[in-house]
């Protein structure tokens, strides 16, 4: 049964903090690289993160790699080569590396949780999941925090419920598969079908039209990589 029992913590205190410290670091890469690049060549980089993935559930978990996912980590890496790319020189600044750690980050952790669900309830572990990155990054970030009152504006305060809502039920479905899916390589993979949709939101509402065509070459490379990963 599935309930409020913290008892299983204990054995996975560990992980918790691991999963708290690769969370913490996802979120100040993930925004620090959307100050510095485009958001639709940073979800086609961030498309890496099943690799991470696949590559820490098959040492960690015993999970295999067939020959099709091979294929799909080809696609997905020559994806990234050619947005990356700039008169035939790779440009990868360091926007574009914030984006690779990203994508470390939150490719690993969902191995960890993986790991984690499997001896933990689902409920506390998404509540300290949720809980335990903000505070490390509020208390590593302290003279910030007089700052937050800019969140209190009646349009960003909206905004930002909006967003933390869709991002709330991100993390609820993904945790979800994770706990009760067969293989955390393949759930890392299909969570990846937002790029295509990313790679045109940036191109038609942020009018991110810079190398457009090969930013949607990329984002659909990377996708097909993705559906062949899982």
């Amino acid at each position: 049964t599935q309930g409020w029992n913290f008892a299983g913590a204990t054995d996975v205190f560990p992980n918790i903090v691991i999963t708290t410290i690769l969370i913490g670091i996802f979120y100040i890469a993930i925004f620090t690289s959307l100050k510095l690049i485009d958001a639709s060549k940073f979800i086609v980089i961030l498309a890496t993160r099943p690799l991470f993935t696949i590559a820490a559930s098959t040492f960690f978990l015993q999970e295999g790699l067939t020959g099709t996912q091979l294929v799909g980590v080809g696609i997905i890496l020559f994806s990234v080569i050619l947005v990356t790319m700039n008169k035939f020189e790779l440009s990868f600044g360091k926007g574009e590396w914030y984006a690779l750690i990203a994508a470390a980050a939150v490719g690993l952790v969902a191995t960890n949780d993986r790991y984690v669900l499997a001896r933990m309830d689902f409920m506390p572990y998404l509540f300290l999941s949720a809980l335990l990155p903000g505070l490390l990054i509020a208390s590593t970030h302290l003279k910030s925090l007089p700052k937050l009152t800019y969140f209190l504006k009646p349009t960003i305060a909206r905004n930002t419920i909006i967003m933390s809502l869709f991002q709330f039920a991100a993390i609820v479905t993904l945790l979800g598969s994770l706990k009760f899916g067969e293989n955390s390589s393949q759930i890392s993979s299909l969570s990846e079908l937002n790029v295509i949709l990313t790679v045109f939101l940036g191109i038609a509402i942020l009018k991110e039209r810079s190398h457009m065509g090969r930013k949607i070459v990329a984002g659909l490379l990377s996708f097909a990589g993705v559906l062949l990963l899982g």
